[in-house]
């Protein structure tokens, strides 16, 4: 204990187990609850030697003697602790502590996060433009696609779990209390299976999770695995698009029976800006039959990073921020709004820089070949035809033979010019008539034509 600690008021879950000033595993002071739930409280603390603020979740007081609850409450935190996502609330710490009552409580802490969860969010402002909800649940899904990777499914995903930090000017989505739903039995029956900090928690105890965003399968008991989070996720995109839970209603057993047999509203209905790209990939997201959903989170990442990026093309070719027919009342602040664009526009950004580039490549190739100099072309292209220029008429007998002084004056190198092609009446290939440099002033005769090619004072 430090000083005289001051009992914390009893909770909805019933007493809590630490009072404020009381330093718990040695070197954490409890200040203030921040939250509380069915099966969890969530205390602020101040990390006595680091001198860093801190966030402790404990286990109320009346699980302290369920074994089995305590030891997968601490086998999860350890698992969480190894997702090394920015979206997921860093856990730094796990302990046994004992309350004041002297009964030992398993306690997880955390980073204290500073912000609102996506559900405050939503009841704030109705629902948010298209861009950020695409941008929001992309965020998520890193969380999750991470997590699912070292096999842990987190069974309660909700916008009230997705809590919203300001880091560099950005908005910034956390993803809170993986596996905490997890935690109850196989069969679904721990009397702890209740969300933390979510809206319309369940007043079934009977069940794991929020029976709104669970899915079909979930209900039904069945084994769970990735896609019952993409369902989920499913749930929250459709949410944050049209400000409406799309199987809430008036009771537990209307809303179970909405998830397990009535489709989604139309978004279109409430949201009628929103792309069909984007429509269609919730509607995969909430197919029944889980094999007809997106298999894995990589899959759902790809479609909704299409969908972000064609919005972002719009969005910096025309100049106009995509806000929709949101009423004012429900969009966002102007800071708010552009932070939430930044990353989009960084991809159109490189799209319009992207085609740029190869538009000046394209350019230059066609500049290129249209200033191309004339005699660049082989000179067989140039070539006139036989009948244009006949070979000279053989020449008679007595001058068929060079005259002696010619003969031994000329050295033998230079013969190979005169007996090429030139010499015969038409039996030259093209092919050598094409490589053998032509005389750049026509002939006045054959003769004349003749006697230059045989010309030997060169």
């Amino acid at each position: 204990m430090s000083g005289a600690p001051v009992t914390l008021p009893s909770t909805p879950a019933g007493e809590s187990p630490f009072s404020v000033g009381e330093v718990i595993a040695g070197k954490y002071s409890i200040e203030r609850i921040v939250g509380v739930g069915g099966m969890a409280i969530v205390f602020a603390a101040h990390h006595l030697e680091l001198d860093q603020p801190v966030a402790i979740k404990a286990l109320l007081p009346q699980h302290a003697t369920d074994v089995d609850l305590q030891r997968r409450f601490l086998t999860e935190a350890r698992a969480a602790a190894k997702l090394k996502s920015v979206h997921v609330a860093r856990i730094s710490d796990v302990a046994t502590v004992d309350t004041s009552a002297g009964r030992p409580l398993p306690i997880i802490v955390m980073e204290l996060l500073d912000g609102r969860d996506l559900g405050a969010v939503l009841e704030d402002r109705g629902r948010l433009t298209t861009a950020q909800a695409l941008n929001f649940v992309l965020q998520a899904c890193d969380a999750v696609a991470e997590a699912h990777a070292l096999g842990i499914v987190h069974r309660d995903l909700k916008p009230s779990n997705l809590f919203l930090v300001e880091r560099n000017g950005s908005p910034i989505v956390k993803l809170l209390d993986f596996g905490i739903s997890k935690h109850t039995s196989a069969t679904g029956a721990s009397s702890g299976a209740r969300a933390i900090f979510g809206r319309g928690l369940a007043k079934d105890t009977a069940l794991a999770g929020t029976p709104a965003y669970m899915s079909p399968e979930q209900i039904e008991g069945k084994q769970v695995d990735a896609r019952t989070d993409i369902w989920a996720l499913g749930v929250i995109l459709h949410e944050l698009l049209t400000g409406r839970d799309p199987f809430a209603a008036e009771d537990l057993n209307a809303t179970l029976d909405k998830v397990l047999k009535a489709p989604a509203p139309k978004i279109t209905d409430a949201a009628p800006e929103v792309p069909p790209d984007v429509v269609a990939i919730v509607e995969r997201c909430l197919q029944k039959d889980r094999d007809r959903r997106y298999a894995s989170t990589g899959e759902l990442i790809a479609a909704l990073s299409e969908a972000l990026g064609e919005i972002s093309m719009v969005s910096m070719v025309s100049g106009i921020a995509r806000v929709g027919n949101v009423p004012s009342s429900h969009r966002a602040p102007e800071k708010a709004t552009r932070v939430a664009r930044s990353p989009a526009q960084k991809i159109g950004l490189g799209l319009i820089v992207t085609f740029a580039v190869v538009g000046l490549m394209l350019l230059a190739a066609f500049v290129a070949v249209r200033t191309r100099t004339p005699d660049a072309p082989p000179p067989v292209a140039v070539a006139a035809p036989e009948s244009a220029f006949p070979p000279p008429p053989p020449l008679p007998a007595s001058e068929s033979t060079p005259p002696a002084p010619v003969e031994t004056a000329e050295p033998p190198a230079p013969m190979p010019i005169p007996t090429t092609t030139i010499t015969t009446t038409g039996a030259a290939k093209p092919t050598t008539r094409a490589t053998t440099k032509q005389p750049t002033k026509k002939p006045s005769t054959p003769n004349q034509a003749a006697s230059s090619h045989h010309r030997t004072d060169w």
